[in-house]
């Protein structure tokens, strides 16, 4: 029975840090309305429009912007039957707007999966490539791209340029430190990650949320993103991984002396130092293919490149994933 004055529940979403890939994530009924508000001013959505959710609502992202937000603003929402029907949805649903990660944009883009309905794009779970923006601009489409995490209930800043900066949903509330990392307070941030006060503490500090993200405030008042997280890589998928475990994981295979895990030409690549210089590429297919089970496709690694020397190291003792990249070039 219902009773206005039993209290509103909390919702867990996952995301993955520096050291977790799965870490649990405490947002309140008031981070998901302070969500679907800010959204709001940035972007029309009245009850006339129809809002296709193609992302899983166990994801952040999904849940809030096209779940959660054009509810609030009294729209349609359709519920997408899955990746296999990715682009007869558009066609079948007629969506006025479309909420997608770059990966799933991308695909749709070009296959031509755009319904003549369709006037809003919006992109987030990862970057936008320039590429992608640039060639959805091009039509008559309004297209945003979102900066935000799921500790900060999805988002921080919305993207309508070209020149890849930010309006912040909340001037105030975003402020950059001597360091330069971006430093985010105000009803957007999580409450907590559940049952782990530690690494609550480590990453919120007297409510202000250290992304572990870098950049600066231009001339306009708005956020230009200089450097992500090196501890998370952030796939065109939405998927997060978390650096710091997978290259464990990696070198906890059998023959692997040094491990390291990068996203390199679209595509989740492994660099393995092998024990025994004389191993075949042939050998670590079949490990990595065993740990690609275990893993599901999500966080498949894709390509697997063996480097005899050992990996380049900073001064600090941090592998150079810019020395590693280059050597990849090679």
């Amino acid at each position: 029975m219902y009773d206005e004055n039993t209290q509103e529940g909390d919702i867990i979403m996952f995301t993955a840090t520096a050291d977790e890939c799965d870490k649990p994530v405490v947002l309140s009924v008031e981070n998901v309305l302070s969500a679907a508000k800010a959204i709001s001013s940035r972007v029309e959505c009245t009850p006339e429009d129809i809002v296709l959710a193609q992302i899983p609502l166990h994801n952040e992202f999904g849940l809030i912007y096209s779940l959660i937000w054009p509810i609030f603003n009294g729209a349609m929402v359709c519920i997408g039957r899955g990746l296999r029907h990715i682009d007869a949805d558009t066609y079948y649903y007629n969506p006025t707007i479309l909420v997608g990660t770059p990966s799933m944009i991308d695909y749709l883009r070009a296959v031509s999966g755009f319904n003549n309905e369709l006037n809003t794009i919006i992109i987030g779970e990862a970057s936008c490539p320039f590429r992608l923006f640039e060639s959805l601009r091009g039509s008559n489409l309004k297209v945003y791209s979102i900066y935000g995490m799921t500790e900060t209930s999805g988002y921080i800043g919305i993207n309508e340029l070209s020149d890849g900066s930010y309006t912040l949903f909340d001037a105030n509330a975003v402020s950059i430190a001597e360091d330069g990392e971006i430093l985010v307070g105000g009803p957007c941030v999580m409450k907590e990650y559940y049952n782990d006060s530690e690494a609550t503490a480590a990453v919120l500090k007297d409510g202000v949320y250290h992304t572990g993200d870098y950049g600066r405030i231009n001339s306009a008042g708005r956020l230009v993103l200089i450097r992500r997280n090196d501890d998370i890589i952030l796939l065109p998928t939405g998927e997060k991984i978390s650096r710091v475990r997978t290259n464990e994981q990696i070198t906890a295979i059998n023959g692997v002396a040094e491990g390291f895990i990068t996203f390199y030409n679209n595509r989740l690549t492994a660099v393995i130092v092998p024990i025994d210089k004389s191993a075949t590429e042939d050998i670590f297919k079949r490990r990595i293919d065993k740990y690609n089970e275990k893993k599901g496709y999500r966080w498949e690694i894709q390509k697997i490149v063996l480097r005899k020397e050992a990996l380049p190291r900073k001064a600090d003792g941090v592998v150079d994933e810019e020395a590693v990249r280059a050597f990849l070039d090679d």
